[in-house]
């Protein structure tokens, strides 16, 4: 007999944003964002270039400010600095789905997972 918490073949699903936070405001965040199947796509330049192009020009729109990211193979990492009124709900939502969009056109595949990571960063 299986736990209460776990359905036969599948995983509950545990909530990943904060409850009653709505991520929009003056805040700074540390994002991680994983490829599909954990697929080592970052290992290319060029990809990598592209991707950054797509990243600044959403970061950018929404009212975000990159002040660090990392590409490892099968994920990136990203520190975001938002202005009042930036959501950063909206602002990753866009820049995946335009990335997401232009990796399936160029390569035929699925570029990120379903959803991603944060952490609100605290000022002290």
């Amino acid at each position: 007999m299986l736990p209460k918490n776990i359905k036969e073949n599948n995983f509950k699903r545990q909530r990943i944003r904060i409850k009653d936070f709505n991520y929009t405001g003056y805040y700074a965040y540390f994002v991680t964002i994983c490829t599909f199947d954990k697929q080592r796509y970052f290992v290319d330049g060029d990809l990598i270039n592209n991707i950054i192009n797509y990243m600044k020009e959403e970061s950018e729109y929404i009212g975000f400010k990159i002040y660090a990211y990392c590409f490892m193979p099968d994920h990136l990492h990203l520190i975001l600095i938002s202005d009042e009124g930036a959501s950063l709900v909206k602002c990753i939502k866009s820049f995946k789905q335009k990335t997401e969009f232009y990796f399936k056109k160029k390569y035929g595949k699925q570029l990120w997972q379903k959803s991603y990571f944060d952490h609100v960063i605290r000022r002290n």
